[in-house]
C-alpha cells in the first residue's frame, strides 16, 4: 500500500511541475523534479556504496531497482523534496525563510514515514555503529538531521 501511495506522489507531482504555466515557470518546476528524483538516487547510491555510512538497510519491495534500492524511494524523494520546495516558492519567501521552510515541512513528510518505517522494519541501521546510536522513536537523531540539510539546500 505505501508503495502505491509515493507512486502516487510521484505521478501527481509531475502532474504538478507539467501544468505549470509555459515558459521558465514550468521550466523551473520540471528541473525541481527532475532534480529531487536524481539528488535522491544519488543520495541512495552515495551512502549504500561509502563503506564509512554503509550502514543502512531497505527491506525487499515489491519492485527493487537494485538488491539494496526500492523502487518506491524515488517516491519518497519526490514527497519530501518536491513538494515542499515546490509550497515554498509560491510563498515567494526570502532565500533563507524558503530554505527553512522547505526543510520543516519535509521533515513533517519525512519524520513519520521515518518512524514508521522503521517500527515496520522497512529498512534498519547498523545497531553498533555510534554515528546512529541516538535514536528517538527508533530513529537515528543522525537521520533527522540529514533530512532537514537535505531539504535546506
Amino acid at each position: 500500500m505505501t508503495e502505491l501511495a509515493f507512486a502516487a506522489v510521484g505521478a501527481i507531482s509531475l502532474l504538478h511541475a507539467a501544468s505549470r504555466p509555459a515558459g521558465p515557470p514550468r521550466q523551473h518546476y520540471l528541473l525541481l523534479w527532475v532534480s529531487s528524483l536524481l539528488g535522491g538516487l544519488a543520495n541512495d547510491v552515495f551512502f549504500s556504496w561509502l563503506p564509512l555510512v554503509d550502514n543502512f538497510w531497505h527491506a525487499q519491495a515489491t519492485l527493487m531497482v537494485t538488491p539494496r534500492f526500492p523502487l518506491y524511494l524515488f517516491g519518497v524523494y519526490l514527497a519530501f523534496l518536491y513538494l515542499p520546495t515546490a509550497m515554498a516558492w509560491r510563498l515567494q519567501l526570502g532565500p533563507l525563510a524558503e530554505g527553512s521552510l522547505t526543510a520543516l515541512v519535509g521533515w513533517c513528510v519525512y519524520a513519520p514515514w521515518d518512524v514508521v518505517g522503521a517500527r515496520l522494519m522497512w529498512w534498519t541501521w547498523h545497531d553498533t555503529d555510534l554515528l546512529i546510536a541516538e535514536r528517538i522513536l527508533g530513529v537515528p537523531c543522525a537521520s533527522t538531521v540529514w533530512q532537514l540539510c537535505f531539504c535546506f539546500w
